[in-house]
């Protein structure tokens, strides 16, 4: 039976070439974006599946009075294992950039490492399962000075030699060395930890002078994570963490700093913690592009079902025939079912060969290293079989169930031909197929608009021209001499302008936060609870072209700026702390704000900025306020600009503040030579470290990288999607105008001109593409509002854009059936009278 089902089908198909060709082409397309969709999805939500009992594993991270952040204090480790014996395991990460160096046995040059290393407890490879090649999980990072590589690193500074028990230095001092005691396996790319180097958290601690037990909610910040029971454990440790805070930390730090649970899992999708690992996703994206999957399986599907319905006057003198020598309804359900099934069937065939084409453009719009694997992915491939047959059964339903039902003497007498209800089915199913493609359209207009926004906004300074230098040597109070002679020698150089340094790159982030306390008090009641402190160099602000509101800017002339440095015994004087007195602040518009203070009233008002706990004061810097400066845009679009201070990096005695990031005004032009120049100047001063600049403009673009590949993967679907819609007009069109021959050669009789019939065929169309705009527009309206919330600086969507995709489909619809129904108007009268 199946056989002669097969049988049949093919015959048909064939006889029915044009049909055939469309519809499987139609489904290919759709079944190919649901292949590259669905590599990409499966792929997000294997995010950390690969550790073993993935479910068991949460990581620790701490709501503050501004944002949620991903970085813990050394305390957290020795107190929860301590106050929750039902916690199995805990493992501490830090990272450190240009920590480690190695000599080159050849050429006798050393080379400090590019990687950024990770710092992490000694059970780090037994609590995690990152695969070791060489070495013990349980014993590799027992030492302190041991230290795990990568197999591509080890290969990188060792060639082909066995690295293990070979010697790397720490900060070029030949008196710290450290041993390869083991090689990675490559990371999984579905980790959300990536990295290259591994050395124990104790040799970290080590580098500042401080002691394994560090006892501190504050310092190093590292990622701490945590392995459990079971859900119902991690539910009640989360439960007894505000009592836990409370307990072993000053009541402002527990109140202000909550800690809570994230499963590693959801890491990756769900998490909104700052200052974690950068291989964040978003939920919503896989949500967005399985959406966008399941329209276009549905666009082919409704190719199918309308050229079928428009095909059913025809099938069904087929049904009367067969049904007349016998044939039973479920014989015509199954052939009508096995057509569909073999059409989906060979559209995934060509939809495999498409996608394998398709998807190293797909990798480089998303960002991903997919592969099409065809064995070892099973789960894969039954859901991509599961959604095609499913797509068969569906897009052959009509024929199955509405035409197997005919009664053969009402068939065969022509009685079905122009059936009311199969025209309301087309129009339906068209006013569908546009509503999608002119959703999509909508969709990836407005993204491209808030993309164009966010690129062209004022950030309130001039970022052009500005090279960012990763600073050498960035700690605390060791950096002044490198940074002076760096500074120098490029301000020497004919191209370049100013050279100043900060904390962080302007716009690209805000720095450590800060409690504030004014004229003496704290400030909560004029809502002004933290803000963020950044270091800069004199210059920073000629810079970035910024002129003060009020008052002045940083200026070395005054010599004032920087204060003064004394130390304050701690712990009944078995330590001492530094408290930075009599500093100028610049503060911005918003700080004077939530203080309650117009920027001339701000002047000469007294500051606090500090971190302490527990009795230990971290940072304390004490001034007055010296100028108020315009607000800028210190991170991406998406957050709001938060209360910001500037105080000088530099202090007496020479101690300098962190500085994370040389800053140099180039002139414009020659942009290569100037490199090259900057380049020479880098390598004379600073020996052991790679050169890493980057243009600033360029940097401050990157940020919205993620926004720009939604924009390009929505934009690339949309295009597929209004193809897929417009195969299955190109059809429908051809069909219907092959059904009103003898209509149209009556009409031209009677003296309708081409333009009138061609007018006639295509009216129906412009109602349809009409209402499906009307419909198109709030589904399309509601879906990026949404979206559009995640961004503090966004557009209004403009009327225009919806009327402007109605039309960009309304004239791609017209395109597609334009030589259908030109070639029906022109036909010879004779010729259309003459048809059947």
């Amino acid at each position: 039976m199946l056989k002669n089902y097969l049988k049949i089908a093919v015959r048909n198909l064939s006889r029915r070439r044009g049909y055939a060709a469309i519809n499987i082409a139609g489904l290919a397309l759709g079944l190919a974006c649901c292949l590259l969709i669905g590599l990409y999805v499966q792929h997000e939500l294997n995010y950390d599946q690969f550790h073993t009992e993935a479910d068991e594993i949460y990581r620790l991270i701490v709501d503050t009075e501004t944002q949620t952040v991903a970085t813990t204090g050394a305390s957290f480790r020795p107190f929860m294992e301590e106050d929750f014996p039902e916690i199995e395991s805990m493992v501490r990460i830090t990272t450190e950039t240009g920590l480690l160096s190695h000599t080159d046995p050849v050429t006798q040059t050393t080379r400090r490492f590019e990687e950024e290393a990770y710092c992490a407890d000694a059970n780090f490879f037994e609590f995690f399962d990152f695969p070791l090649l060489r070495g013990d999980p349980a014993t590799v990072l027992q030492e302190r000075n041991s230290i795990v590589l990568s197999e591509t690193l080890a290969r990188k500074y060792f060639g082909d030699a066995d690295p293990i028990g070979k010697l790397m230095m720490v900060d070029n001092d030949p008196d710290q060395m450290v041993t390869v005691t083991g090689i990675m396996e490559q990371i999984p790319t579905t980790s959300h930890l990536q990295f290259d180097v591994v050395v124990p958290y104790n040799l970290y601690l080590a580098r500042y002078g401080a002691p394994p037990d560090v006892y501190s909610f504050y310092w190093p910040v590292s990622w701490t994570y945590l392995r459990v029971g079971d859900e119902a454990e991690a539910q009640r440790i989360e439960a007894a963490l505000p009592d836990f805070s409370s307990r072993h930390r000053e009541a402002s730090a527990a109140e202000g700093n909550r800690p809570r649970l994230e499963s590693v899992t959801d890491v990756h999708l769900y998490s909104e913690a700052n200052y974690g690992p950068e291989a964040t996703g978003a939920i919503a994206t896989v949500y967005l592009f399985s959406t966008i999957a399941l329209f276009i399986l549905l666009l082919a599907c409704i190719n199918f079902m309308n050229l079928s319905t428009a095909r059913s006057a025809e099938r069904a003198r087929e049904v009367g025939v067969r049904k007349s020598i016998g044939a039973q309804r479920g014989q015509l359900m199954g052939q009508f079912l096995s057509e569909s099934i073999l059409l989906s069937l060979a559209g995934l065939t060509v939809a495999v060969v498409l996608a394998e084409v398709m998807l190293p453009f797909f990798n480089q719009l998303s960002g991903k290293e997919l592969t099409l694997r065809y064995t070892g992915n099973g789960v894969f491939w039954v859901s991509v079989l599961g959604a095609v047959l499913l797509t068969g059964l569906l897009a052959g339903s009509y024929p199955a169930f509405v035409l197997s039902r005919f009664r053969p003497a009402i068939v065969l007498k022509g009685a079905v031909r122009g059936r009311a209800g199969g025209l309301s089915l087309r129009r339906a199913l068209v006013v569908t197929q546009f509503t999608i493609s002119i959703a999509l359209v909508t969709c990836a207009l407005l993204v491209y608009q808030q993309l164009q926004y966010m690129q062209n906004a004022r950030l309130g300074f001039d970022d052009t021209q500005i090279v960012a230098l990763p600073f050498p040597g960035n700690d605390y109070g060791n950096s002044g001499e490198a940074y002076e002679v760096l500074k120098q020698e490029l301000v020497a150089l004919s191209n370049v302008i100013e050279v100043t340094s900060g904390v962080s790159r302007p716009g690209l982030g805000y720095g450590v936060g800060y409690n504030v306390e004014v004229d003496g008090a704290a400030s909560d009641e004029q809502g002004l609870n933290q803000a963020f402190v950044q270091g800069v160099d004199y210059g920073f602000f000629d810079l970035l072209g910024l002129e003060p509101l009020a008052g002045r800017v940083l200026d070395e002339a005054y010599g004032t700026d920087e204060g003064t440095v004394r130390q304050i015994s701690i712990r009944g004087g078995a330590s001492v702390t530094n408290r930075h007195e009599d500093r100028g602040f610049v503060i911005n518009e918003t700080l004077a704000r939530q203080a309650g203070w117009s920027p001339q009233e701000a002047l000469g008002k007294s500051l606090r900025f500090y971190i302490s706990e527990n009795g230990i004061f971290y940072q304390d810097y004490w001034g007055e306020v010296v100028g108020v400066v315009p607000d800028i845009h210190q991170t991406s679009l998406r957050n709001t600009i938060e209360p910001l201070a500037y105080m000088a990096s530099r202090s007496p005695a020479n101690y300098y503040l962190a500085q994370n990031y040389t800053l140099v005004k180039v002139r414009p032009g020659q942009a290569m030579a100037t490199m090259d120049a900057l380049e020479n100047v880098w390598d004379q001063v600073v020996l052991d470290e790679p050169f890493q600049a980057t243009f600033l403009d360029e940097a401050l673009d990157a940020q919205y990288r993620e926004e720009r590949r939604l924009g390009q993967i929505l934009g690339s679907f949309t295009v597929l999607a209004i193809l897929i819609a417009c195969l299955g007009l190109l059809g429908l069109a051809a069909f219907t105008a092959e059904q009103r021959t003898k209509e149209i050669g009556v009409r031209k009789v009677l003296g309708a001109t081409s333009g009138s019939i061609v007018a006639l065929l295509s009216r129906e169309l412009v109602l349809l593409v009409a209402l499906a705009g009307l419909v198109a527009a709030p589904i399309a309206y509601l879906s990026m509002e949404r979206w559009l919330t995640a961004f503090a600086y966004r557009i209004d969507p403009n009327p225009l854009i919806f009327l402007g995709a109605a039309a960009v489909a309304l004239l791609v619809a017209l395109a597609t059936v334009s030589s259908q129904t030109f070639r029906a108007a022109t036909t010879d009268p004779a010729k259309a009278l003459r048809y059947e």
